[in-house]
């Protein structure tokens, strides 16, 4: 009976069957990856829950960091106030007396060093007291500068008559401070024989002026300026270079940069010297 029925099946619905399986295997496939698909995602999902749950739990935690820090400031600042106060607020060590009210003259004793007292003076020196005098800075190196009149000046302007120097002279001082760059030129003065002893031959110079790198066209004195405004004066060398350039004196910073990596290199046995003496 069934292969009659199939014998007897028309070439359209032959064709309708196999669409309809070939479908069925399409969706059945489109299924299966749906639910690997859908798999896939669930553990991307609970993977994605654990790190919120992480993230959550360090929020918390800095969360509670920061109240501390917060805490622990708040202390600071208390702390440093009362330093100030310590260190820079007003002081006051004065005390008052109880003094008895059956002694008349020694309330009105306590009563004038309360007026007293309560007329603080200010710190420092108070206005109207005598001063002490500028002081004389005899240490320092003195140049003196004669001052005159203009010639046009130097006699009467009635008659033309000029004037005399009258001796003396009225003085007036004042600190100078002057910073300058010097080219200096060494001329050593050449020397040759006039004997025929042969002992010296050729000409003699004066020896070359040492310094600290060879061939260099700074002078050890300008080292140690700049050493002192780099590591003491913590200035940085583009600003050195400012400075010698207000003066007239444009230098290259690898110029300077290099000066001082061989000074470095100089100081090596030093520093080592002085490192083995404090381990030992």
């Amino acid at each position: 009976m069934y292969y009659g029925s199939m014998a007897t099946e028309s070439p359209d619905t032959h064709r309708e069957l196999v669409e309809l399986r070939r479908q069925i295997n399409y969706w059945r496939a489109q299924h299966t990856r749906a639910v690997e698909r859908q798999a896939i995602w669930k553990e991307k999902a609970q993977e994605l829950e654990q790190m919120v749950r992480q993230q959550e739990a360090q929020i918390t935690e800095l969360i509670q960091q920061n109240e501390t820090l917060t805490q622990q400031i708040q202390a600071l600042k208390a702390k440093v106030a009362w330093l100030q106060q310590q260190m820079f607020g007003r002081k006051s060590e004065q005390t008052k007396d109880l003094v008895p009210e059956n002694h008349d003259g020694d309330q009105e004793a306590c009563n004038a060093s309360e007026a007293t007292s309560e007329s603080k003076n200010n710190r420092g020196k108070q206005p109207g007291s005598k001063g002490y005098g500028r002081k004389r800075r005899s240490g320092l190196p003195t140049e003196e500068i004669l001052h005159e009149l203009p010639k046009a000046e130097q006699c009467c302007p009635v008659c033309g008559k000029p004037f005399s120097v009258f001796p003396g002279s009225e003085d007036s001082e004042e600190i100078h401070w002057e910073v300058r760059l010097v080219r200096r030129i060494h001329k050593r003065t050449p020397y040759r024989p006039t004997c025929n002893c042969r002992a010296v031959p050729g000409i003699m110079t004066a020896p070359p002026v040492p310094k600290l790198i060879p061939k260099g066209m700074f002078s050890c004195s300008f080292w140690v300026h700049l050493l002192l405004e780099k590591f003491l004066f913590q200035r940085p060398l583009y600003r050195v270079r400012q400075v010698l350039a207000l003066e007239g004196l444009s230098v290259s910073q690898g110029t300077l940069t290099g000066g001082l990596k061989r000074i470095g290199e100089l100081r090596q046995p030093l520093y080592a010297g002085i490192l083995e003496r404090s381990r030992a």
